[in-house]
């Protein structure tokens, strides 16, 4: 149920996007865990397999005015698991008593709703009732018949079963992370006083950062993080970091001072509406020994390199075409880039993956993004596709980034190239630089 402008909403028919490969997980529920399943995890006894779509548009249909009666809203607990993927931008770790905490950009996560959380913890029941031909579901918690008869129904329709699947979204964001913690509860708990800590500390809202706790399938430790979920970060962590002896000192005062004395933990300490997933696990004197125990002090252990995705054998880039022009942008002296880079766009538009990617070296654009188009008929020759680019390459432009296009023809012609690297030479190394690379093309080759 969607609560909005005083009426409630039934998700009903999804939009789903078209896949090349289904994407599947494990999913170990005894440790709230979820890994990729072509990531080479081969999950544990107890782990399951769940086919996934992403994140998208759905269909609302009205369902009710929300009565003046109605003094409380249904919230539907959902079990929602994250991993990391093997990208960011590289930071700095650093030693937090016996644990090693890391401050990283750009970090990469995948969150996966697997199913609602009482189902999922308690009978091992996963995902969605979702017809995967036309996108209409059913609630996990209907009657059996309607189930049966929803199923039923889009077998003769759509020729295909109805499957339970979950919902995933990657994101991008900074993230600081305090690895090996022993349980659940201790993660949770210091997570949560921190987040309560800064907000005092920082003057922010709570929700300015959120709580990921990460698992592995048949491991019982944990990292958990605090991220920021604000496209290209808000700072909050840095000042964080920077004043994290008095974050310390407020998190303890959190965990240690609630106005009630209760147990364990209550909404006068560190319960909220928002947080209701990890209730249980959620302990302010837990909290407050451990913060204690390991101090409100940083030693600076190491810089962290940034992590790329892996290339394909070629050690670059995925095809011929963009091989060649890695050798030309490698003899122009245009080095930086990285191939193969992902920028979240959020909802609608998804992600897009620019073939070659650069930095912003200033503060008047946020990156350029190289794109070698019209290799292939299915995929840039189809319209659809190609009216999904556009508008992805607008968006693109409207956020500050500079666009080049590039077809595959060009990558032939010596004075589309020329005009080409002109462009990208004026922003990485200059005007006059850039004249001479269009002047004086002997990068082009034969």
């Amino acid at each position: 149920m969607i609560y909005a402008n005083g009426h409630r909403f039934v998700p009903r028919v999804f939009h789903l996007e078209l896949q090349d490969q289904p994407v599947s997980f494990f999913v170990d529920v005894q440790n709230e865990a979820v890994a990729d399943v072509d990531a080479g995890v081969a999950g544990t006894m107890a782990a399951q397999i769940i086919p996934a779509v992403p994140i998208c548009d759905v269909d609302l249909p009205h369902d009710s005015q929300i009565s003046d009666e109605e003094d409380y809203r249904f919230q539907l607990g959902v079990a929602v698991y994250g991993h990391e993927l093997p990208q960011h931008a590289g930071g700095r770790a650093f030693l937090w008593g016996p644990h090693t905490l890391t401050h990283r950009r750009g970090v990469r996560l995948r969150l996966v709703n697997v199913g609602p959380v009482h189902l999922a913890r308690n009978a091992g029941v996963l995902g969605y009732p979702v017809c995967r031909v036309c996108g209409q579901s059913r609630s996990p918690l209907a009657s059996q018949a309607d189930l049966a008869r929803f199923t039923t129904d889009h077998l003769n329709r759509c020729r295909k079963s109805v499957e339970k699947v979950g919902f995933f979204a990657d994101i991008i964001s900074d993230a600081v992370a305090v690895h090996d913690c022993a349980n659940r509860e201790e993660a949770y708990s210091v997570a949560e006083a921190l987040r309560l800590g800064a907000s005092e500390v920082l003057e922010m809202e709570q929700e300015d950062l959120q709580v990921l706790v990460v698992a592995k399938p048949g491991v019982n430790t944990v990292d958990v993080m605090l991220y920021d979920p604000m496209p290209g970060g808000s700072g909050l962590l840095d000042q964080m970091i920077e004043r994290w002896v008095d974050v310390v000192r407020g998190a303890v005062s959190v965990a240690e001072d609630c106005p009630s004395q209760c147990a364990a933990a209550c909404v006068d300490c560190l319960l909220t509406f928002r947080n209701s997933f990890y209730h249980a696990h959620l302990n302010r004197k837990t909290a407050a020994d451990r913060l204690r125990q390991w101090s409100g002090v940083l030693a600076f252990s190491n810089d962290i390199p940034q992590c790329l995705p892996s290339q394909p054998a070629t050690g670059q880039t995925v095809n011929d075409a963009e091989e060649r022009l890695r050798i030309m942008l490698e003899r122009a002296g245009l080095q930086g880039y990285q191939p193969q880079y992902q920028i979240e766009l959020g909802l609608p538009m998804g992600s897009t993956t620019p073939d070659f990617f650069y930095l912003p070296t200033t503060e008047h654009y946020d990156g350029i993004c190289v794109y070698l188009d019209g290799m292939s008929r299915e995929l840039h020759g189809n319209p659809e596709r190609q009216k999904r680019d556009r508008r992805i390459r607008e968006e693109l432009r409207n956020r500050g980034y500079e666009v080049v296009e590039i077809t595959h023809a060009q990558l032939f012609d010596r004075d589309a190239m020329s005009q080409h690297f002109y462009r990208i030479g004026r922003f990485l190394l200059g005007k006059e630089p850039a004249k001479r690379l269009k002047d004086n093309p002997e990068w082009f080759g034969e």
